[in-house]
């Protein structure tokens, strides 16, 4: 791959792929793929996520960059022993072991809750609310997790989460069209890798998901989560952390996606918000803050066989 143009990664401009602190940050940044020889996932038989597995490793590895930026902040230009420490404490929660809170083995049980067998591709939805539920059941997690189906990002729940001194990882599975993406979304998305609360895109093309986490002129910077590890009950932070960066035109983004929001303060939600206004709501985009209303409090009358919003 050749990067000739200036490369964003997370609201961070580096001039080139051999830019060492490019470098640097890449690595802060895990890599999870397709795993063989776990311990079965209860109660079936399958002992490897491979064929039906990139999107829940997608998802960790969005997951586990934010709980990592939560113990570093702002500054992960770290030496490699602080650097290396941080993220083995971290990556154990990840690891394919059903006592490990973000193992593929709990993903697969939640989402076998809300009807999706065990085995089977996920989608970006039930990729993100899996990932709330187990996160939000663990008591001493320093992230939040918030996902918004609609498109509607409610500050009060962002407020009252920060309220409690945790950050927020806001999760917004969202479809940009049937087939392809309008350009209009596509500048869009581009620019907001330039954004520093941004924290990239889990999706990729039909069944076949990837980590974004840049992007360079027109393309998409992404880990690949597809090479097959045999599993290690420990966790390894040389197999997590990887210099090689992959790319995919922007045109050729499947439209069905999750996009990531990392809130640390109240001043970032009014940072968030501001972003939201000024970039968003000039061309449709469809997210925007807001609340939804109570149906209670809504009328309608019908009328030559539609229904008519009539009063509020």
């Amino acid at each position: 791959m050749k990067l000739n143009d200036d490369i964003w990664i997370f609201g961070n401009k580096y001039l080139s792929k051999n830019d060492k602190n490019f470098i640097s940050h890449l690595r802060t940044i895990p890599l999870f793929t397709y795993r063989t020889g776990f311990n079965c996932i209860y109660p079936t038989e399958l002992d490897s996520d491979v064929g039906w597995g990139c999107m829940i490793r997608s998802g960790q590895m969005m997951a586990a960059h934010c709980l990592i930026q939560c113990i570093l902040d702002d500054d992960w230009r770290l030496d490699d022993n602080i650097e290396e420490t941080n993220h083995i404490n971290i990556l154990k929660k990840f690891n394919d072991n059903a006592d490990c809170t973000y193992s593929i083995h709990n993903i697969c049980t939640v989402a076998s809750y809300m009807g999706v067998p065990i085995g089977s591709w996920f989608s970006p939805t039930i990729t993100s609310l899996s990932l709330e539920l187990i996160n939000n059941e663990e008591d001493n997690s320093s992230l939040n997790i918030i996902v918004f189906q609609d498109g509607i990002i409610e500050k009060d729940k962002i407020v009252k989460s920060t309220d409690l001194n945790k950050k927020t990882l806001i999760l917004l599975p969202i479809m940009f069209g049937l087939n392809n993406i309008s350009d209009k979304y596509i500048n869009v998305l581009l620019k907001l890798f330039e954004f520093k609360l941004f924290t990239g895109i889990v999706g990729g093309k039909p069944n076949t998901s990837m980590y974004f986490v840049g992007k360079s002129d027109r393309n998409l910077l992404y880990l690949d989560p597809h090479n097959v590890k045999f599993y290690k009950n420990k966790s390894c932070y040389k197999e997590n952390i990887t210099g090689k960066i992959n790319f995919l035109p922007v045109n050729d983004l499947d439209p069905s996606m999750v996009l990531g929001f990392l809130v640390k303060s109240s001043d970032d939600i009014d940072v968030l918000y501001e972003y939201v206004n000024k970039c968003f709501n000039n061309i449709d985009f469809p997210i925007c803050f807001g609340s939804k209303k109570n149906i209670e409090n809504i009328e309608f009358h019908k009328k030559e066989g539609d229904w008519e919003l009539i009063s509020q």
